[in-house]
């Protein structure tokens, strides 16, 4: 006798679920994904995809931000300390790192006429998460803006808005204003041992202006002590430890100066 015998199909389940830790409710269940297991026939097919990948994230990333956000719905006015009310649900938008979405904000009122933000930027101060303006920053300040963007949307497998020249320009000029306040101001917990020797490099050149025919002035400045030049062989040198600064502002030299004065004060100059 022949028999036909069918094989076992196997799925796999992800499930998120919300529940109240104490009595064990559960408030929400989320399935994010339910499939059959197939026989992967190339390398190709091993796992997800990479826009698999983003599209998995964006939906947990969904679901704990649905959830997480309802904690910040306000019961009691900032204001006077009465009781609030609610006073409709208002869409606002979120960026993360590799994701955006959709979240809807509660907002409260009270009878003295405070309200509750009803955005993620009124509640937080900003709708891109940090590590999203971190790799805006990063990407931004090794390659030029446009790039910079192609390379972020490349890591999240879409074309996102938020990835825009301007923002990423925003984002770049957020981090590099604060550097600057940092390195203006005088070191401290200099090196003990002073420098017999320093070398300084300086050099600059114009660089054109993006969307117009002007150019502008960049400077860099390198310091390092004299013994820390080391010979590697008789056709390289290598310094082990220098202090590098930057300028394009237009301000007759006075941040470059300021900058390249604290760059030596860190590799051991005194007052000899």
């Amino acid at each position: 006798y022949l028999y036909e015998r069918k094989s076992m199909s196997k799925f796999i389940k992800f499930v998120a679920q919300c529940y109240d830790s104490s009595t064990g409710k559960l408030i929400e269940e989320f399935i994010i994904l339910d499939e059959e297991l197939t026989k992967a026939t190339t390398l190709k097919e091993l796992g997800y995809l990479h826009i698999e990948q983003i599209n998995f994230l964006e939906k947990i990333q969904s679901f704990k931000i649905k959830h997480q956000i309802m904690l910040n719905s306000l019961s009691v006015c900032q204001k006077c300390a009465a009781k609030t009310v609610k006073a409709g649900v208002f869409t606002s938008s979120f960026h993360a790192a590799l994701t955006d979405h959709k979240v809807l904000v509660q907002r409260t009122r009270c009878k003295c006429g405070w309200q509750s933000p009803t955005s993620i930027e009124g509640i937080f101060g900003s709708a891109l998460h940090p590590d999203l303006v971190k790799k805006q920053a990063l990407q931004g300040s090794k390659e030029s803006y446009a790039r910079a963007g192609e390379s972020l949307n490349a890591e999240s497998c879409i074309t996102r808005a938020v990835n825009g020249h301007s923002q990423i320009h925003k984002s770049v000029e957020l981090v590099a204003s604060k550097l600057e306040e940092i390195r203006l101001v005088k070191p401290t917990g200099l090196v003990s041992d002073s420098a017999t020797e320093l070398i300084v490099n300086i050099d600059g050149g114009h660089i054109k202006s993006r969307g117009d025919s002007n150019s502008f002035e960049a400077m860099i400045t390198s310091v390092h002590r004299a013994e820390n030049l080391k010979l590697v062989n008789k056709h390289h040198n290598e310094i082990t430890s220098k202090t590098i600064v930057a300028s394009a502002k237009d301000d007759a030299q006075k941040t470059i100066k300021t900058l390249l004065h604290n760059a030596c004060l860190i590799q051991g100059m005194d007052t000899e």
